[in-house]
């Protein structure tokens, strides 16, 4: 079960201040006498800290003789700010208001979502990070963590992402959309009113399209074979996937990974690198590796095999486990 770690005050990079700001966090394994065994994990743009354990979205990595073996490491994963999945974000209330945020969220950055989980590494008296790993959007807070905190991270594993976010100001437009078009949207102040049950719906029909882009649909029918089941299946996720999220947290994450871009500054990191992408993804295709991995001093690249897209490192996780696991295990000069 998630715990929860509260920061009175979180100063913000864009100006402004969170105030009694919560960070949603699970661990597994023991933290050793030298507070220098653990592994940040980082999640996806939807995604919580849930990783490990059953019904972890990386439950085939983290664990007793995993690849992120629990038996000598500390795994720790923490809800990034701004989302729904228990960490202090739209749906969140104000203590200037008494209601939810909504759209009126302050803007993060990456920046302010490590600083936060600098701080809850601190609380859980981590001196040292063996490692970073972060899919997806979490891979940027993997390169963030890598320039802003050289002296804490000893080896930095980004999956699926690039130093760069994705996006633009007409992906904000189409992200907004189909929920501003349901009744009750209210510029996003539906919280409580009537429309709750159409934002919800709108929300499923998101959480599906999202699915199939990403290879999610694919993936389902390589294990059931069957077209009817897989639509089932995907709307069974997509129905649980909306209880848990926002479409508030939709948007303000997508502006936050926007305005991310260390590119320029990717020379700067000092830790070896495992960047492992997938042959299949069209959102951050192995093309983007070179030039990064190039300008980096110790820095290895792992292609997964797979037809799964971009779901690839959570539907076929099996295939870059031993990698994985070499390179948190191998001292490195």
């Amino acid at each position: 079960m998630p715990e929860n770690f509260n920061i009175d005050e979180l100063d913000l990079e864009l100006g402004g201040r969170l105030q009694n700001a919560d960070l949603a966090y699970e661990t597994w394994g023991r933290l050793n006498p030298s507070g220098d065994n653990a592994i940040l994990v980082c999640h996806g743009y939807t995604e919580g800290c849930h990783a490990g354990g059953e019904g972890g979205w990386w439950q085939g990595l983290i664990g007793s003789g995993c690849a992120m073996d629990t038996d000598k490491f500390f795994v720790v994963c923490s809800n990034m700010l701004g989302s729904a999945r228990g960490s202090t974000g739209p749906k969140s209330i104000s203590p200037e208001t008494g209601k939810p945020y909504g759209p009126d969220f302050p803007d993060v950055t990456v920046g302010d979502m490590v600083n936060a989980q600098a701080l809850l590494t601190e609380h859980l008296g981590i001196r040292e990070l063996a490692a970073v790993v972060g899919y997806s959007f979490g891979g940027h807070l993997t390169f963030e963590w890598a320039m802003s905190r050289p002296e804490k991270v000893e080896r930095i594993i980004p999956v699926a992402s690039a130093p760069k976010g994705r996006g633009d100001a007409q992906v904000l437009v189409d992200l907004e959309k189909p929920f501003a078009a349901r009744k009750g949207w209210n510029g996003g102040h539906f919280y409580g009113g009537e429309g709750e049950v159409e934002i919800r719906d709108a929300m499923v029909a998101f959480r599906i399209d999202m699915n199939r882009e990403l290879g999610v649909a694919d993936a389902f029918m390589e294990d059931l074979n069957d077209a009817a089941k897989v639509e089932q299946a995907l709307d069974d996720e997509a129905q649980t996937w909306a209880d848990q999220c926002d479409p508030n947290s939709l948007i303000a994450l997508r502006k936050t990974a926007m305005r991310f871009d260390v590119t320029d500054k990717v020379a700067k990191i000092t830790a070896p690198m495992l960047y492992i992408l997938s042959r299949s993804d069209t959102l951050y295709p192995p093309d983007v590796a070179p030039p990064i991995v190039e300008k980096v001093n110790q820095a290895t690249t792992f292609i997964i095999d797979s037809d799964d897209g971009h779901a690839a490192p959570e539907t076929d996780w099996e295939k870059m486990a031993d990698v994985l696991r070499d390179f948190l295990e191998t001292e490195h000069g």
